[in-house]
């Protein structure tokens, strides 16, 4: 059989057990030292963008919707196969002044929001309204670190 792009994922898990044996040793030979962590961060990176993009593939979804309807109450290597529907709705064509005049509220409330909280950002100490004697904190700021992969 010649090599072909998909024929590699055969080295893959297939089934949820051998997607969590394989993630269990992965883990612990990156935690033991075995393999470049920086190098399997990027390389897994890249393989989780890949899937993404076929399976973002709108010929791909369209092809796999259609062909899913097969295999409903089967299971395919373990794995239960299910064709779902969600239902969305697009209330701007209504014609409800309620629903538009709370949706522009929404809008201008999430606005007076985010200029209070670029206001409160600067604060380093507490600040007090010498009106109202209300006295203002600075927010609790949490800092994470994460790596990206371009």
């Amino acid at each position: 059989m010649s090599e072909t792009a998909l024929s590699q994922l055969s080295i893959l898990p297939e089934t949820r057990d051998e997607q969590h044996r394989f993630a269990d040793k992965a883990i612990q030979e990156l935690l033991n030292g075995e393999y470049d962590i920086v190098k399997f961060w990027v390389q897994a990176s890249i393989l989780a963008d890949t899937l993404n993009e076929i399976m973002d593939s709108p010929q791909i979804k369209y092809l796999a919707t259609k062909k899913a309807t097969e295999y409903e109450g089967y299971k395919v290597n373990g794995c239960d196969v299910k064709l779902q529907t969600r239902r969305k709705f697009d209330f701007s064509s209504c014609g409800s002044t309620e629903w538009e005049q709370a949706k522009s509220d929404e809008e201008n409330a999430k606005k007076l929001r985010l200029k209070a909280e670029e206001f409160l950002k600067v604060l380093t100490y507490p600040l007090a309204n010498a009106e109202t004697g209300e006295v203002v904190n600075p927010p609790k700021v949490s800092i994470s670190e994460f790596i990206t992969v371009r």
